[in-house]
């Protein structure tokens, strides 16, 4: 479930491709950087209900699940969780 929810709430984010690995807490996302960017997209991940790097949801988060980086496939430049 948290799977589906978080990589629909990157790509509805501007994000053209997204895949989240459970193991590693981590996001892959690709997307053109002139059409969205880091912020939207882990603005649009703590709206449907869990944290990110740099935001945290208003609401306990789902299931204690915390996004622990975004990777942008793009520049391979990887956010890690602080």
């Amino acid at each position: 479930m948290c799977k589906k929810v978080i990589e629909k709430s990157a790509k509805t984010a501007g994000a053209t491709a997204a895949v989240w690995d459970e193991d590693s807490k981590e996001l892959k996302v690709t997307y053109a950087s002139n059409k969205t960017n880091s912020t939207k997209i882990q603005q649009a991940i703590a709206k449907s209900g869990y944290d990110t790097q740099d935001f945290s949801v208003m609401m306990p988060p789902m299931k204690n699940y915390r996004v622990a980086a975004i990777t942008t496939v793009r520049s391979n430049r990887t956010m890690p969780h602080r």
